[in-house]
């Protein structure tokens, strides 16, 4: 358990350690069984977080487990079984189900998680609309669900991370990456909480931190990293405040008068505006680590914004006009943190903590940099008159208002532009309905305003490091539009540096190579922010040097950093297609075009580091 929760160091045998320790890491792992022996395993406080009331469904869940559990208990079943052989072969985690099973006890934990997961999930349905209104199944419900079944094809796909317990570390351990700096008001306000979204020990972090600005990257007044393509109208930035999207839709108009703004928004994170700065929904002992949401449709995104802000105002009311937040305390010099035993070598001077090159950082959590982190809670105050925010016509500098509203108060003050929200998070596993859906949002705005047009990606990481793969398509899409023909590289270049995969890919589709050629250049143009095929190549050469070790236990970073490294193939595989499918310029949608063609799906289920 010590080695699971990195609670020691490696070669540590507890030797030298006090009486007070020992008896703390006592504590901590009789915590930790009793955790998991209740049901708090990641997989499942992720699904919580998903469901609406998700901490209730899972209470009534136990509740029945338990009343039933004579003869098995389901959750002391999973916890028996959680642990994997010592000796296990590298190509677990691959997601292979046969490949995963050689432990057939692990594969007993794996498949009752899976159960009590469906369970909890059976217990939100009931409590829900759908099921009172009588409009469908339970499978018709769970189906519309992407981002539930993406969670939960996680439990497969890695289920040491799945199965894992989700307690913060101790505070003796020896690199705390976090610390919280709270009065007792502010932990009764937190133990309170127990809103739909705003939940107990639960914060909103202000996505602006200091010293977040990258000096190769531009910046305006309120927003960092701000990074315009070249040869496209495609531009990207971090998280803005409202008077830094008003100082950048300033900008646009004075550049291009009378160009209509796109904001895509990739944000697959709860935000909301209090006076005009972004916070972000997060757990207090978590602050660096996103809720992950992978698999979140946009409608639901949206809804779950406007539940957090309605927590956040019966807040303020309970609180006469104050609501608690949280942001990230300067320091002299925000120290970078490798991850331990990490052997990532990056690259380039680091000045103020980050990397002058964002591309060589490896983007390792929410904000792209592990870095010791000081976060102190404040109160806010908020105007009686202006507690609405945008949805009772106040101003957003002023109030709540989620970002939609945001932007809608923009428009209304005159500023031509249009707010599209395409969660992408470096979790979510691309698909051809994603493609679906950016494919005709940007072809409508293409064909209603014509040239006159500007797309502008907010990123979901603080840096500004979450655009490295949709703004590359909108990019192929105004490349191929233009009919810009690039060179394919040489035979030799092509067996030098690519995966086996993606040239099989550039054989089997029309021109092959002429498609990935303009896919590379676009990712070209976006090479200050990161580079997709880099990526792919450092979370290869990762994985590889795992395997030339011996190892008596399986590492789940080396897990994470595999399964990464595939999800980042799987975009740069689909965004070769996305540039074929333009160039048929085919009549039918991206989904059809690709599931009428047998051959990509092969590959495509056939791709591997």
């Amino acid at each position: 358990v010590l080695r699971d929760h990195a609670y020691g160091e490696e070669g540590d045998d507890g030797a030298g350690t006090s009486g007070d320790e020992v008896a703390e890491a006592d504590a901590v792992l009789a915590s930790i069984e009793t955790s998991l022996k209740g049901g708090s395993y990641a997989a499942i406080q992720k699904l919580c977080h998903l469901l609406k009331y998700g901490d209730e469904a899972k209470e009534v869940t136990d509740v029945v487990i338990d009343t039933c559990g004579k003869l098995k208990n389901l959750r002391k079943a999973i916890f028996a079984y959680r642990k994997p052989r010592k000796k296990w072969g590298h190509s677990w985690g691959r997601g292979d189900e046969s490949l995963q099973g050689k432990s057939a006890a692990f594969k007993n934990g794996i498949e009752y998680l899976e159960r009590y997961f469906v369970l909890i999930a059976f217990a939100s349905w009931l409590d829900s609309d759908d099921y009172r209104q009588g409009r469908g199944s339970f499978y018709e419900w769970f189906d519309g669900r992407s981002d539930l079944k993406e969670l939960m094809k996680t439990i497969r796909t890695n289920p040491g991370a799945a199965l894992s317990a989700t307690l913060p570390t101790v505070k003796s351990q020896k690199s705390i990456d976090v610390h919280v700096v709270l009065g007792q008001d502010h932990k009764t306000c937190m133990g309170a909480r127990c809103g739909s979204m705003l939940r107990r020990n639960t914060i909103l972090k202000s996505y602006l931190f200091p010293e977040m600005q990258i000096e190769t990257l531009g910046s305006v007044s309120g927003v960092c990293n701000f990074l315009q393509a070249e040869g496209v109208p495609v531009a990207s930035a971090a998280a803005p405040s409202v008077d830094g999207m008003r100082s950048l839709l300033t900008k646009f108009e004075e550049e291009d008068p009378g160009h209509h703004v796109v904001i895509i928004d990739l944000r697959e994170e709860l935000v909301v505006y209090v006076k005009g700065v972004p916070y972000v929904l997060r757990e207090v002992d978590f602050a660096t680590k996103s809720l992950n949401l992978a698999g979140m449709s946009t409608e639901k995104v949206l809804e779950r914004e406007a539940m957090l802000k309605g927590d956040l105002l019966e807040e303020c009311h309970r609180y006469q006009g104050r609501v608690l937040l949280h942001h990230e305390v300067s320091t002299n010099a925000m120290e970078r943190v490798p991850s331990k035993g990490q052997g990532l070598e990056l690259t380039g001077s680091l000045e103020r903590g980050i990397s002058r090159d964002a591309s060589k950082a490896f983007d390792v959590r929410a904000d792209a940099q592990r870095r010791y982190l000081r976060l102190e809670a404040f109160w806010e105050t908020l105007e009686a008159s202006v507690e609405g925010g945008g949805e009772e016509g106040g101003s957003p500098d002023e109030g709540v208002c989620t970002t939609s509203e945001m932007t809608d108060r923009l428009r209304a003050e005159g500023f031509a532009m249009s707010y599209f929200r395409f969660p992408w998070s470096r979790e979510r596993s691309p698909t051809a309905r994603d493609m679906d859906s950016l494919h005709s949002k940007v072809t409508a705005y293409h064909a209603l305003h014509g040239g006159k047009l500007r797309f502008l990606f907010l990123s979901h990481t603080g840096i500004g490091m979450g655009v490295r793969n949709v703004p590359v398509l909108v990019s192929c899409f105004y490349r191929v539009r233009e009919d810009l023909d690039l060179e394919p590289p040489s035979a030799q270049e092509e067996a030098e540096g690519d995966n086996r995969m993606i040239l099989a890919l550039t054989r089997v589709i029309p021109e092959g190579p002429r498609c990935k050629a303009v896919v590379d250049g676009c990712i070209q143009l976006f090479s200050a922010i990161g580079d997709i095929r880099r990526d792919i190549e450092r979370c290869k050469d990762m994985s590889d040097a795992y395997t030339r070790e011996e190892k008596s236990q399986l590492d789940k970073r080396f897990i994470a950093t595999r399964l990464l490294g595939l999800n980042y193939l799987q975009r740069y595989f689909f965004s070769i297609c996305y540039v074929c499918y333009l160039r048929s310029e085919a009549s039918a949608s991206f989904s059809d075009w690709f599931g009428e063609r047998k051959e990509l799906k092969h590959l495509l289920d056939s791709l591997a580091l």
